[in-house]
């Protein structure tokens, strides 16, 4: 392996440069299988939090690659330039291709260029593309943001069909690539197939193939290429995956294990009785739209399940505000509680952003230092170094805008507000706190409303994150246990009390 033996730290401080367990077997693998594999590259899916962009990098450095260009999330190019930094074994140039630069990159010859999705386009001009020099390796980062092979983020790294122009888009030139995520599926099994289809286009080009491959006969597919159905053969997948183009190691070992809680709350305790007949109302009506939109999948009448699809959407968002709105104030409750009977620091996750500026001034005022990330945050970096310091006690971030890129070791409680829409978003965001660098038990709270929208969307993000699973892991049955408790209102505040179930 080779890489810069001392690095500096954030106080100046030199530092020994070891790669982690299990960096140096997953650097092993990327390397074999970008130098001997007969694919395109490799998909890298290490659980999050441990080091895939260092792992990376010294993969680079090890194959003696010179030219390497990364596409990432925005909020995460700060990240790559740091490590990139700290990693690299030659005094390699690192630029970023911004907005406000003009840099063509044809003229830079050595080193490392860090590309947003959002400027792919700019930098790499479909037109220009068949004269364009070739990378060493293209380096695609939450490639899981690219799952829809017919949508313009896609097209720019990978290629594809444009129907506008009527034209093929080659691919980003590179002679390897390296696609990196934890959660390569975000909700379906069929999203890891763009990864595939561009990695391994030998093998899985072929979309329909695919799905029929992996679905028991009777699925439907919609007019987006989504699908309805009983997945198969995923076990037999992951084994081909593992055996050929895919890394994966789990921190069973390597972190202390994650504690998950439950809380239930009900609205006659919250004093919100108001609103059950406008949540029976809502349940009502999507359940009347979901059949309408079934019979519209069943006869292939998309214009009708577009219809239906926007106004399923619209009953789910305001389903969701009226859920997120009903848990407000004990979770406020919950912040104040913690504040009051401990100085560690709690990371809370929200949906609505009203919810988490109401949530962050209502703590200030109460004399607690608070930070909040949501997408409208212009530097990702500001509240992330705000929360290290001693008299900052929350971080309450947007679940997409804080659920990737940062670094939130120094609390060890995450509390989950309201229900991420994906398991992809529930797991990356409890791995904001667990990841290298935590030492202590990281405890996941986890507020489900027993009326409304949270239990069925809990329901399903478990049930799909199995389903994930399954096509990563081999120990994909075993789920850790939820401690499950009644919240319950008193006159001086609330108490957690243990959840009864009847056998």
């Amino acid at each position: 392996m080779k890489f810069r033996p001392k690095y500096q730290d954030e106080h100046g401080n030199w530092c020994d440069n070891n790669p982690r367990d299990p960096q140096p077997e997953s650097i092993k693998q990327v390397v074999k299988i970008l130098r001997d594999g007969s694919s395109r590259g490799a998909l890298l899916t290490d659980e999050q939090g441990l080091g895939k962009t260092a792992t990376a990098i010294v993969s680079a450095y090890t194959l003696g690659l010179r030219r390497v260009l990364v596409v990432s999330p925005k909020n995460t190019i700060a990240v790559w330039k740091a490590e990139i930094e700290r990693w690299q074994a030659n005094p390699d140039i690192v630029i970023e291709l911004t907005e406000r630069h003009t840099i063509d990159p044809d003229t830079v010859n050595r080193g490392w260029l860090l590309c947003s999705y959002d400027t792919v386009g700019r930098y790499f001009p479909p037109g220009k593309r068949a004269t364009m020099r070739p990378f060493d390796l293209l380096i695609v980062d939450e490639c899981q943001h690219l799952k829809e092979p017919k949508i313009k983020r896609t097209r720019m790294v990978y290629g594809g069909f444009d129907k506008k122009s009527q034209r093929q888009i080659l691919p980003i030139p590179s002679r390897k690539s390296l696609l990196l995520s934890g959660t390569p599926i975000k909700n379906r099994i069929e999203e890891i197939q763009t990864a595939l289809a561009y990695v391994h286009p030998d093998i899985y080009s072929d979309r329909d193939a695919f799905v029929e491959q992996h679905h028991e006969p009777g699925y439907v597919v919609d007019n987006r290429g989504r699908v309805t159905g009983t997945t198969r053969n995923l076990d037999t997948l992951r084994t081909s995956l593992l055996s050929s183009i895919l890394v994966r190691h789990r921190k069973d070992g390597l972190l202390l294990p994650k504690k998950f809680k439950c809380v239930y709350l009900n609205l006659e305790d919250l004093g919100e009785l108001s609103l059950v007949p406008k949540f029976e109302e809502l349940d009502k009506q999507m359940m009347f739209t979901h059949a309408k939109m079934r019979r519209a999948l069943r006869e292939g009448d998309w214009r009708v399940y577009a219809q239906l699809k926007d106004q399923l959407s619209r009953q789910q968002a305001r389903a969701r505000e009226l859920t997120g709105h009903a848990k407000y104030v004990p979770l406020l409750k919950y912040m104040l509680d913690r504040a009051k009977n401990t100085d560690k620091k709690t990371v809370l996750f929200l949906h609505h952003d009203d919810m988490i500026t109401d949530m962050a001034n209502t703590l200030r005022r109460a004399g607690y230092g608070c930070v909040t990330l949501t997408g409208d945050t212009k530097d990702s970096r500001v509240p992330r170094q705000i929360f290290k310091h001693d008299d900052t006690r929350f971080f309450i971030g947007n679940l997409q805008a804080a659920g990737v890129g940062i670094t939130l070791v120094e609390s060890s409680h995450c509390v989950l507000g309201e229900i991420p829409w994906t398991p992809a978003e529930w797991m990356q965001a409890q791995d904001r706190l667990h990841r290298f660098g935590q030492e202590r038990e990281v405890t996941v709270m986890t507020f489900l409303l027993r009326e409304g929208f949270d239990g069925s969307m809990f329901d399903a993000v478990r049930s799909k994150t199995r389903t994930l699973r399954r096509i990563l892991d081999n120990d994909w049955e075993h789920e850790p246990p939820f401690v499950e408790k009644i919240w319950h209102t008193t006159d001086d505040g609330f108490e957690l009390r243990p959840m009864l179930r009847v056998v």
